[in-house]
């Protein structure tokens, strides 16, 4: 079975980069790129932040797009199109 958990770890991994695929990319060192974000978030630029509800403490991850994003048609590419997606 080692062939088959080799190949859910893989499915899993490609999962991961489905969801996100497009805001950002991951390159083999494991190293993540902007794609259509204009940064990675993290707790250095604000992109990242935890909020607290109460007694629970969430983690916040905030993207934020680039500015010269466009359909094929030339209209423009906005956070609605990318949660509706």
């Amino acid at each position: 079975m080692p062939g088959l958990l080799l190949e859910y770890e893989a499915f899993m991994r490609l999962l991961g980069q489905a969801i996100s695929a497009g805001l950002t990319r991951t390159d083999s060192s494991g190293h993540v790129f902007p794609v259509l974000a204009r940064e990675v978030p993290s707790l250095i630029n604000g992109g990242v932040a935890f909020e607290e509800v109460g007694a629970d403490e969430h983690l916040v991850v905030e993207y934020h797009l680039r500015n010269d994003l466009s359909w094929h048609d030339g209209a423009p590419l906005g956070s609605s199109d990318i949660l509706f997606s």
